[in-house]
């Protein structure tokens, strides 16, 4: 399937994602006009992990239950592989930081 004519929400992504802080964004819009897909394409040209979790209409605890399970599988089994990870050590010995990308799509409480 071809992506084509989003180029300024890829670039309003990219924006984002290089931001230094971890912030949430809200993509929004009207049903079936590629909202999903956006973010797709998006994630998938990241380094980062991610985690893509799609609303089930259950209740919001399980739905957080779900959506935490998702997020654990997406890190490495052990804590110190999981602290590396999360800040992983630069050559200089500082740490930097590595995130973890989540998508929650049609995700109501």
């Amino acid at each position: 399937m071809t992506f084509v004519n989003r180029e300024d929400e890829l670039t309003a992504l990219r924006a984002w994602w290089a931001r230094p802080s971890a912030q949430p964004a809200l993509v929004w819009g009207r049903r079936r006009v590629g909202k999903t897909a956006l973010l797709q394409h998006f994630a998938a040209a990241t380094d980062a992990p991610v985690v893509f979790h799609t609303g089930t209409g259950e209740t919001a605890a399980a739905q957080i239950a779900t959506l935490s399970r998702q997020t654990a599988a997406a890190l490495p089994d052990s804590m110190r592989d999981l602290v590396e990870r999360l800040l992983p050590v630069t050559e200089q010995g500082t740490p930097s930081r590595r995130r973890i990308y989540r998508i929650a799509d049609n995700y109501k409480l």
